[in-house]
């Protein structure tokens, strides 16, 4: 859904404490984040720690169907494991009409930001663009005989 938002997507770790995420979105410039509901108490520092001025919290159950989006949150509290932090904009909020400026995009804008592993010094961003990304598409169709049809669906890991 990032690419559809048309945002910039940059992979990381999500065990990253906000100590070791934060001076990765102060490199790329990050404006805002979105994070996963379970991993909020880790990430409270986060905000304080780089430039990221909007925080939008996502959880398991925004992308459950009916009924089970509403039994999940209440599993997890019978369970004990319900968020505690509810920091940040809810997804279905965010998302809604009206939020957002129009943008137009062209296939040479960055669309990723994949940083190294960092195991020669400081973790480095490389850029793909939207040209990159839709340039994998028809090299996997090509390389996998089964993915000709227009319903095949394929998970990639880009790059």
């Amino acid at each position: 859904g990032t690419l559809l938002a048309w945002v910039v997507a940059v992979n990381t770790s999500p065990m990253y404490p906000a100590r070791e995420l934060g001076p990765q979105l102060r490199d790329l410039g990050a404006r805002g984040l979105v994070l996963l509901d379970l991993l909020l108490p880790r990430d409270q520092g986060v905000k304080a720690e780089s430039p990221v001025g909007v925080l939008v919290r996502t959880g398991i159950q925004d992308y459950l169907p009916f009924p089970t989006n509403l039994l999940y949150p209440l599993m997890l509290k019978r369970k004990g494991q319900a968020p505690r932090s509810l920091e940040g904009t809810p997804w279905r909020a965010f998302l809604k009409p009206g939020n957002h400026q129009p943008v137009t995009l062209d296939l040479d804008d960055l669309a990723l930001l994949q940083y190294t592993g960092g195991t020669t010094g400081v973790a480095k961003g490389a850029m793909l663009t939207h040209r990159h990304l839709s340039s994998n598409a028809p090299q996997v169709r090509s390389s996998i005989p089964d993915y000709q049809t227009a319903e095949a669906v394929a998970l990639e890991a880009i790059p």
